[in-house]
């Protein structure tokens, strides 16, 4: 598949930011499924040492993580709600899976037109730099 550079310069966003902000889109999966993983049960496998002084709580570090992964996947979710409620869910899919305007127009009947929709991506994109402070 064909990866398309995101064009945000005359956004004030560099392509370096842009493609930085397209990885954190496509980890999207990756951190719900690991804070799917951290809310169920499971036993704990120690991978390090564990030292004498301090106190060590595999469960809280963890629950942090979750909580660090989920205000990410919230992040992205807010965006696009904000963008367009009634296209939220096909901005997340896209934003988050590096599917095409036109496949989802033409595969998935979504109600809008290819250059509406990458009008909305873009400001997606654009208001993701904004949240994520790096505009």
């Amino acid at each position: 598949m064909r990866i398309y550079n995101l064009r945000l310069e005359k956004y004030g966003i560099s392509k370096e930011a842009a493609n930085e902000l397209r990885s954190f889109c496509l980890q999207y999966p990756e951190k719900k499924a690991k804070v799917r993983d951290v809310f169920s049960i499971k036993s704990t496998v120690f991978t390090e040492r564990i030292k004498k002084s301090g106190i060590s709580d595999p469960t809280a570090k963890a629950e942090e993580l979750a909580e660090k992964y989920q205000a990410d996947i919230e992040l992205i979710e807010k965006t696009a709600q904000e963008i367009d409620e009634f296209l939220a869910p096909w901005i997340v899919r896209s934003v988050t899976q590096d599917i095409p305007a036109w496949k989802l127009v033409q595969l998935e009947n979504m109600p809008a037109t290819v250059n509406e929709f990458n009008t909305k991506r873009r400001r997606f994109y654009c208001l993701l730099a904004i949240r994520r402070k790096m505009i």
